[in-house]
């Protein structure tokens, strides 16, 4: 087996997946820090901007790699804890990055509504799609026995 396929073959747990973007998040988070620090410019909507990015990153790849999963139950399960997670640490950064609430960010507030809304949207089609899936692979070894 190639590293390719090997890497194919094996997908993250959420959690994992929560904690590779999160530590993405919080160097992307304080680069832009660094950078807008030595200017005057006004950053208060950029962290909760990058926050918000990356949780809609993370819902969508955790959806798609729930076709992948084993066992859907213990895989949803995570999923959700991992989301909360993520959407919890996310907007801690922003908060502690923007140096304020997230009123700062404009309407970032409804954009996190929308962003859990997809969430859930996501996970529901990409669960359905499994279904159909396995209905057509038994249906096919139906047939040709």
């Amino acid at each position: 087996m190639t590293v390719l396929e090997n890497i194919k073959e094996r997908i993250l747990s959420p959690i994992q997946q929560a904690i590779l973007l999160m530590v993405s998040c919080l160097i992307l988070q304080l680069l832009i820090f660094i950078a807008y620090s030595t200017t005057k410019g006004e950053i208060a909507h950029l962290p909760w901007v990058i926050s918000g990015t990356f949780v809609l990153l993370f819902a969508f790849v955790n959806a798609l790699l729930l076709l992948k999963a084993k066992s859907i139950n213990s895989y949803l399960k995570q999923s959700f804890y991992a989301f909360l997670s993520v959407m919890l640490l996310s907007g801690g950064m922003a908060y502690a990055f923007s140096l304020g609430d997230v009123e700062n960010g404009g309407s970032m507030r409804f954009i996190y509504g929308a962003i859990t809304f997809a969430y859930f949207i996501f996970l529901m089609i990409v669960f359905f799609m499994r279904k159909i899936i396995e209905y057509a692979q038994r249906q096919d070894t139906e047939h040709l026995n």
